[in-house]
């Protein structure tokens, strides 16, 4: 068997592929540093959302601190916004309190809506206003040195340079039509490797990855298929993908990249918080 040399990509979550994306406060200009205490001591607190901010920043030689978040108004003016959040009662009593901020300084800026989960998000959004490097909440580790033979002999098991060969110059590269996908259990045993079947059988489902989540001895998976591995051609479709979400995976590695609907590198699907299951996808390159 050929040796293959490859690289293999962890698939990273929304959070962490996320541009900068911007939400609007009310920021005043501290008179003077040693009644910083004071005003943090009156202030509210950050709105829930955005502890991921420094409160003080350091511009043109002076101190600002943000005062509270604003909500979006459209077709508004800064002046416009700056006069009716002053009008407000909550925010009359409040003013009162802030000696040591320079009423007229106040103003409307930009600030970073969420967290930087890696250094290139914090590079970015710290130009901004400061903030606070958080870890991203669904991370992909990286595949352990001792796994890599077991991943490289799952893809030479797929055929993959006869499948490489067949695909067309122009084609969408979809768990369909040429897609072979793979199963192994927990103890990385083979369960089952099947291919797309949708033109032969004239089913619009039958892509690889689904057909072989649905071969796979019931007595072996008892429904849930905690700890198995799909190896697949091609990144599987949004609706594969919830097959594979619903059986509780454990990971998948594919090779060819489904640009337009894949399930994990356009709808970040394994990672999603507001799902009761998440696990880890790698992209194989061949290198």
């Amino acid at each position: 068997m050929e040796e293959l040399n490859i690289e293999i990509i962890p698939i990273v979550s929304e959070e962490e592929t996320r541009e900068l994306i911007k939400e609007k406060c009310i920021v005043g200009r501290v008179i003077e540093k040693k009644m910083t205490g004071a005003i943090m001591k009156e202030i509210q607190e950050l709105p829930i959302g955005m502890n991921h901010l420094k409160r003080i920043r350091r511009y043109e030689g002076q101190l600002e601190i943000i005062i509270c978040k604003i909500e979006e108004e459209e077709n508004k003016k800064e002046e416009e916004i700056i006069k009716e959040w002053k009008t407000e009662e909550s925010n009359i009593q409040m003013i009162q309190k802030l000696e040591g901020i320079d009423i007229n300084s106040i103003k409307v800026i930009e600030v970073p809506k969420y967290a930087p989960v890696n250094k290139e998000q914090y590079k970015t959004f710290s130009k901004i206003w400061p903030c606070n490097l958080f870890p991203p909440s669904l991370p992909t580790p990286n595949i352990e040195n001792e796994e890599i033979t077991y991943v490289k002999e799952m893809i030479n098991k797929l055929n993959v340079d006869q499948r490489i060969e067949t695909k067309t110059k122009n084609e969408e590269l979809k768990c369909d039509k040429r897609c072979i996908s793979l199963v192994c259990n927990a103890n990385k045993r083979i369960e089952t490797i099947q291919k797309d079947t949708t033109i032969e059988s004239n089913h619009p489902l039958l892509h690889a990855p689904f057909n072989a989540l649905q071969s796979i001895p019931l007595n072996h998976k008892h429904y849930l298929c905690t700890g198995f591995d799909l190896f697949t051609t091609h990144e599987p479709c949004l609706m594969c993908g919830m097959a594979l979400l619903h059986s509780r995976f454990g990971r998948v590695f594919f090779i060819h990249q489904h640009k337009t609907n894949g399930a994990f590198t356009v709808h970040h699907l394994n990672k999603k918080k507001q799902l009761n299951h998440h696990f880890n996808v790698y992209q194989i390159k061949f290198i």
